[in-house]
């Protein structure tokens, strides 16, 4: 693979030392190329003359529903498309039943969000239990066996740790969760893009992620994954007028759920965003996750290798098998550090005391040169 060749897609790299992926992939030319043919769209160039915008746009969401599923290997069916995390989140807290089993099972390393949504569910039924990381890094997968029990209704968790890039193993997780009758959601917001995600083979009952990072495709669009078998059972209470087997019939006496993954969409659909996130998703396929996951971790070693000769502490897994395309540097006024490396058009993220290096496909080894010689003071 000739990766430098792909840098051209992504005009940002012409003037800045792009590495934060993690948090906003940048915009390539594919995608800029998208965003304009919506708003052509709305201004009704080149229609069909038996169709409006509101017809070509809702081919849309199910045109980028189609592209997601093909990324993790499900059914178009099994996908919903909603704005954020919290909504996919909340749409599915909003559906379960609390009566039998109610604790969910978070840890102190997920996104905020994850901890938030559940916890307000509490007056719903819900109980929060939170498993603390001993390190600061990871979760160690004997930490949920000992604590799932029979009162355990689901693990809601993180595939990649945002403030360390450790990486959990999804099989072994699965496994123990299915032994157990546990359901098992997935945050896949800083994997999918850079690692490969089979739900099939992993046996996940529902994952969330969304184009904003690793997927480049920007903010404002999420995809909720859940499995086929699961949908009927789920009757969110978190709803809108997309979420009904007929959207455009409105009946006042009767509300019957979408048959599909779609009665956890709410309302009016994010059609930009579809776009947007449509090509950033193709790309994505196009160079393949496979691929970008060997090369991210060449890449992310290399930052490993780096600070280990200058003495840098590393607050992320050393073991690449344990680590997603994320390095957390504890480097010395980390702050400024990072205000610097802005100033000098090094673009990272300021996360958990320390510099936040992500860097995706397209980056190099003369990316990682230049920003050792900022942080090493050179």
């Amino acid at each position: 693979m000739d990766w430098d060749a792909w840098r051209s897609e992504f005009p940002i790299l012409q003037h800045k030392t792009y590495l934060n992926s993690c948090s906003l992939g940048p915009i390539s030319t594919r995608v800029k190329k998208a965003l304009k043919r919506y708003i052509e769209i709305w201004e009704m160039e080149e229609l069909p003359w038996d169709e409006t915008p509101w017809d070509t746009w809702m081919k849309s969401i199910e045109d980028v529903r189609v592209e997601f599923a093909r990324l993790i290997n499900a059914k178009s069916k099994e996908i919903a498309v909603t704005f954020c995390a919290s909504t996919a989140l909340s749409s599915i807290a909003s559906a379960l039943d609390y009566r039998n089993k109610n604790e969910i099972l978070v840890t102190d390393m997920d996104f905020p969000t994850n901890y938030y949504v559940w916890k307000a569910h509490e007056k719903h039924g819900a109980r929060t239990r939170l498993i603390r990381s001993k390190d600061g890094i990871s979760i160690p997968i004997n930490e949920f066996e000992k604590v799932i029990n029979k009162n355990t209704l689901m693990v809601s968790t993180s595939h990649v740790f945002s403030f360390s890039g450790f990486m959990q193993d999804l099989h072994a997780l699965s496994d123990i969760c299915r032994e157990r009758d546990v359901l098992l959601a997935v945050d896949a917001y800083q994997s999918a893009g850079t690692i490969p995600i089979d739900v099939r083979d992993v046996q996940i009952d529902i994952l969330i992620s969304g184009s904003v990072k690793w997927l480049l495709g920007g903010p404002g669009i999420a995809f909720l994954y859940v499995r086929e078998d699961l949908i009927e059972e789920f009757k969110p209470s978190c709803t809108g007028w997309l979420a009904s087997q007929n959207p455009f019939e409105f009946k006042s006496d009767t509300f019957i759920y979408s048959s599909t993954a779609s009665r956890f969409q709410l309302g009016t659909p994010p059609v930009p965003n579809a776009y947007a996130a449509k090509a950033g998703i193709e790309l994505i396929r196009e160079v393949k996750p496979d691929k970008i996951r060997k090369r991210t971790i060449d890449l992310t070693q290399n930052i490993i290798e780096k600070a280990q000769t200058a003495n840098i502490e590393i607050r992320s897994p050393l073991n690449p098998d344990e680590r997603g395309s994320i390095v957390i540097l504890r480097v010395p006024s980390a702050y400024e550090s990072y205000k610097t490396l802005i100033a000098k058009g090094i673009i990272t993220s300021y996360r958990a005391g320390g510099i936040r290096i992500a860097p995706h496909f397209f980056n190099n080894e003369e990316d990682i040169e230049r920003l050792f010689q900022i942080i090493s003071g050179g």
